[in-house]
C-alpha cells in the first residue's frame, strides 16, 4: 500500500445550523491481503476489512467521504422514522387526554 494514512470524515458543530466536515486521519500500521489495522491510539489498533461495504476508515478521501455521506444518509431515515412514531405517540396521547375531560 502505497498510502500508510486511511481516512474517515467527522463532522463537528459550531452552531445551530453550522457544522463543519474533516477528515480523521489514522495510521496504517500493517497490512495484508485481506484488510489493515489503524491506530486509533497509541494503544489501541482497529481491523478494517478490504472487502467489506462499510468501513470504519477508507484508504481515500472520496471513499470517506462517500461513506461519510452513507453513514448520514442512514441517520436521517433513522431519526425521520423515530420522529414520525413520537409525533403518532404524541397525537395519540392528546386524544386519551381529550377523552378523560
Amino acid at each position: 500500500m502505497k498510502d500508510t494514512i486511511a481516512y474517515r470524515c467527522e463532522e463537528s458543530y459550531f452552531a445551530e445550523n453550522f457544522s463543519n466536515i474533516f477528515y480523521e486521519e489514522y495510521k496504517i500500521v500493517k497490512e495484508t491481503k485481506e484488510g489493515f489495522w489503524i491506530e486509533i491510539w497509541k494503544d489501541k489498533k482497529r481491523w478494517i476489512s478490504k472487502t467489506s461495504r462499510k468501513k470504519f476508515a477508507y484508504t481515500n478521501k472520496k471513499e470517506a467521504l462517500e461513506g461519510f455521506y452513507f453513514r448520514k444518509k442512514r441517520q436521517v431515515d433513522i431519526l425521520r422514522s423515530q420522529l414520525k412514531r413520537a409525533e403518532s405517540s404524541l397525537k395519540k396521547s392528546k386524544e386519551l387526554l381529550k377523552q378523560d375531560q
